[in-house]
């Protein structure tokens, strides 16, 4: 839902469009290599739910999604979960403090 949402082809930009294949090949790869890692997928959803939940604050506070900062939340879900499949962009938690701080100051 959140990667092709309601509208999703009249709003998503020809960068999302154009990474949506390989978001959909790293959803596919995390679910063939679950099994036996539970744990592990577990300690990933930790490390994205927080930025999720920023995203999430900042799209509600700016009625706008933020497409850079959602973009960059993907690519960091990819990096945790289907590291083989590679990231478009380099992309860390530190990278994404960066990212939001900057973004939030701006909204404050």
């Amino acid at each position: 839902e959140r990667l092709v949402g309601p509208g999703f082809l009249r709003t998503a930009s020809s960068t999302w469009l154009h990474n949506l294949p390989r978001y959909l090949d790293a959803i596919a790869y995390r679910i063939a290599n679950l099994q036996g890692r539970v744990a592990k997928d577990r300690a990933g959803m930790e490390a994205v739910a927080p930025w999720e939940v920023r995203l999430e604050t900042l799209r509600e506070a700016t009625n706008e999604a933020g497409a850079d900062l959602q973009r960059l939340v993907e690519e960091f879900r990819v990096a945790t979960f289907s590291q083989p499949i590679g990231t478009a962009v380099k992309v860390s938690a530190k990278r994404l403090a960066e990212r939001f701080e900057a973004a939030e100051s701006l909204r404050a």
